[in-house]
């Protein structure tokens, strides 16, 4: 548990299966959406030059950001 959160936000599970079935697409907001087997999606922020990092997670349909969330938080 990290800064209130109890779960992992990655992947929106508290104990996740990483060999889960994934789908991956594209938001009009340019995010990587992955639509996870427990029918539940996570929304990637990336930033690619040479290689691809994530850079924030969009938490929920409203677009609350992890990174500000752990701005405010924990600080």
């Amino acid at each position: 548990m990290s800064c209130h959160i109890g779960y992992d936000v990655l992947w929106d599970s508290q104990d996740p299966d990483y060999e889960q079935n994934k789908q991956f697409s594209m938001t009009e907001q340019e995010l990587v959406e992955v639509s996870l087997a427990q029918e539940s999606k996570v929304y990637y922020d990336l930033s690619c030059d040479d290689a691809c990092q994530v850079t924030d997670v969009i938490l929920d349909e409203d677009g609350s950001s992890l990174k500000d969330y752990l701005m405010e938080a924990c600080s």
